[in-house]
């Protein structure tokens, strides 16, 4: 009798905003046994227990006895000075064979690769930073986390191919870089046929920040119901600083406000919609780049979703909506404005691009065969 062949055991580490689209990552692994390991995400969590993912909650912790950026912000992000537990991370990963961790510059990166070392495990690192001179590369405590890390890591899956230049600013040799894109779950994400409503609907998703865009949108959309001749309404999804400019406008024009939307309900919104637009602007501080669109995973779901879309040429944003779509220049306004009101009174044209956008998604972005793109580059790499 043959004895049943035993999976080795990959842990995918999130530890710090784990989102649904992660979970649904680690799901869709088959040729490994996966561990999702993160903080606590009740979303998450319940889908993992529906969908029999195995799931670790590792609470988090102050890296370095405060964290400053709460402090500021009065909430934790992804730049926050927090790291799992590590005797709680340390006893998780011990009896793990390998391990994926996203981003080089957060401290729980920076914990596994030291367990990584001590155990004598393959690092498999996720980079998705679109930009050499990123603020990692020299601002401390960063700056240690990513030295760290990029010395420990046995293989990188680059994001994107702009991921593959900050790599390159680490003189990480070719040989242990792949460009694989992310996956998305397109039996989740779909088109629908639109019908009886004379309404053009045009949908933001994301922070409701200038960063996104989202001023430039609610300056030129009073604009375009005066001057386009059709029935409009904006559809909003989200939080952050201009949710009170949204709910004013609300009170006054055609815009619907659904706050913070879950990740599991937000595939009807994109149904609802006829225009998706995401005018994501760069982020600088004293002249010194700080962010920008690295990828957007936004921009993949409109895709999915059979949308067209009105964007800017900001980070990889131009790398994921590829040719067929509109990407204007950041922050112009005119642009945005000529763009959408291209779009608006073009139905026919709706429908084509959003045709090609479904298409590309399904080449690009399917979820079941990027992740077993994944799992075939890291067998071969280390079994």
């Amino acid at each position: 009798m043959k004895k049943p062949i035993t999976k080795k055991k990959l842990a995918v580490l999130r530890t710090l905003g784990v989102r649904i689209t992660q979970a649904e990552f680690a799901h869709s692994i088959h040729q490994f046994d996966p561990i999702l390991a993160g903080d606590l995400n009740t979303e998450v969590m319940n889908y993992a227990r529906a969908n029999g993912l195995k799931y670790v909650d590792i609470p988090l912790k102050p890296a370095l006895f405060f964290d400053p950026v709460k402090l500021l912000l009065g909430r934790t992000t992804h730049q926050s000075w927090v790291g799992p537990d590590r005797d709680i991370l340390e006893s998780v990963l011990k009896e793990i064979d390998l391990y994926e961790i996203y981003e080089t510059f957060f401290f729980y990166s920076r914990y596994t690769a030291d367990i990584a070392r001590k155990f004598g495990k393959p690092l498999i690192t996720e980079t998705w930073v679109s930009y050499p001179k990123h603020p990692s590369k020299y601002l401390q405590p960063y700056s240690i986390n990513v030295k760290t890390v990029m010395k420990a890591t046995d293989f990188f899956i680059a994001r994107s191919y702009s991921a593959v230049k900050y790599l390159k600013e680490f003189n990480i040799p070719d040989r242990k870089i792949e460009v694989i894109y992310q996956g998305l779950d397109l039996e989740r994400f779909f088109p629908v046929k639109k019908g009886g409503s004379k309404k053009v609907k045009i949908l933001f998703v994301g922070d409701l920040s200038s960063r996104k865009g989202l001023d430039d949108l609610l300056a030129v959309y009073p604009k375009l119901i005066k001057e386009s001749g059709r029935k409009l309404e904006l559809l909003v999804c989200g939080d952050g600083k201009l949710k009170e400019e949204v709910e004013s406008m609300s009170e006054k024009l055609p815009v619907k406000y659904f706050g913070q939307v879950p990740n599991l309900k937000i595939p009807m919104i994109y149904q609802m919609a006829d225009i998706f637009c995401g005018p994501s602007k760069t982020l600088y501080t004293f002249g010194i780049k700080r962010i920008d669109e690295e990828f957007g995973l936004v921009f993949q779901e409109a895709l999915a979703s059979g949308l067209p879309i009105v964007t800017n040429r900001c980070g990889g944003v131009p790398e994921v909506v590829g040719s067929d779509n509109f990407t204007n220049e950041e922050g112009d306004r005119e642009a945005l404005f000529n763009s959408l009101m291209s779009l608006i009174k073009d139905e026919k044209g709706r429908r084509q691009i959003g045709f090609r956008n479904r298409k590309r998604a399904e080449k690009l972005f399917n979820l079941e065969k990027q992740t077993a793109i994944t799992e075939k580059e890291i067998k071969k790499r280390f079994f």
